[in-house]
């Protein structure tokens, strides 16, 4: 009788840890799966589940071989994600606690800025022990900043006010920080101008309504200037003088809060959400009909 009950203990046991693997499997599975939100808009070709260390995750950039480098708005952590082995391979300490919301790379230099405006160089930054100096820039957290990219083709940074523009009312400004120089105008280089003679009643109502920018990025291939939001999740395209192209919003299932935007050089874009109900991750979406998006939609 004893051997019997153990033998059926064990068989119990056994039938546990299968039943928890194969749920494991399956969550796996599913975390890694396209999100069912695709439109005729675009596609979601692959999702990446993040660590709860990227709950916070705010901004992205694109450093080679399927590696994204990553910031979020609680330390100053680069994290680099590699999407292969879908796990963070490194972690580089450049600041103290802060409020870090865009990332950007130029070759083997990051950069970082806090949403007061206080951007941070950290050079080689991947190497052992690397030093970060603080840069002040025209901004304060009255304009609350969360965008960085570094634009190679003119070596500069850019970035957008999520808030308040420094002093336009009816237009949101792209600003410049030059580079070597870290030195950067009051005056934005390009504007979004928010009541241009081509846009639609609409148009304007809904960007005078609807233009907070979580991050900013530049197409490879087109040149395009795409500006994310997360506040409503929206992706716009601009002309690179700035001039309104086309809207596409993003739908809250998929894309729940938006932070992050990057390319790689081929193209490929992704978006990092912030954690909610469903986690933080990285989203890969494909356009489909680009053309096709030239009108704003709530």
């Amino acid at each position: 009788m004893a051997t019997s009950l153990k033998k059926t203990k064990i068989i119990t046991i056994v039938l546990i840890v299968m039943s928890s693997i194969g749920l494991y499997l399956a969550f796996a599975l599913k975390a890694q799966a396209p999100a069912k939100v695709s439109n005729e808009h675009f596609e979601v070709v692959k999702r990446w589940n993040l660590p709860a260390k990227l709950n916070e995750i705010s901004g992205i950039a694109w450093l080679s071989n399927d590696q994204i480098a990553c910031v979020e708005d609680e330390d100053g952590i680069i994290f680099i994600y590699d999407l292969q082995q879908n796990k963070i391979i490194q972690s580089v300490d450049f600041a103290g606690k802060g409020d870090f919301e865009g990332l950007a790379l130029n070759q083997g230099d990051a950069y970082a800025i806090r949403s007061d405006g206080l951007l941070f160089e950290i050079p080689r930054f991947r190497e052992s022990d690397p030093k970060s100096i603080p840069h002040k820039t025209v901004f304060s957290s009255y304009n609350n900043i969360e965008s960085l990219f570094y634009d190679a083709a003119n070596h500069r940074l850019l970035t957008m006010p999520k808030d308040k523009d420094l002093s336009q009312t009816e237009k949101k400004g792209i600003y410049v920080v030059e580079l070597p120089s870290f030195h950067m105008d009051n005056t934005p280089k390009i504007s979004v101008d928010f009541n241009h003679p081509d846009l639609t009643a609409e148009q304007i109502r809904l960007l005078k309504s609807n233009f907070n920018p979580s991050d900013i990025a530049i197409h490879p291939k087109t040149k395009e200037i795409l500006i994310l939001q997360g506040k409503t999740p929206f992706l716009y395209f601009l002309e690179s003088d700035g001039r309104f192209k086309k809207g596409l919003p993003l739908p809250i299932a998929g894309f729940p809060q938006p932070e992050g935007i990057c390319f790689s050089p081929e193209g490929r874009l992704f978006i990092s959400n912030e954690s909610t109900t469903s986690g933080p991750n990285i989203i890969e979406i494909r356009l489909k009909n680009p053309e096709t998006m030239d009108e704003l939609s709530e």
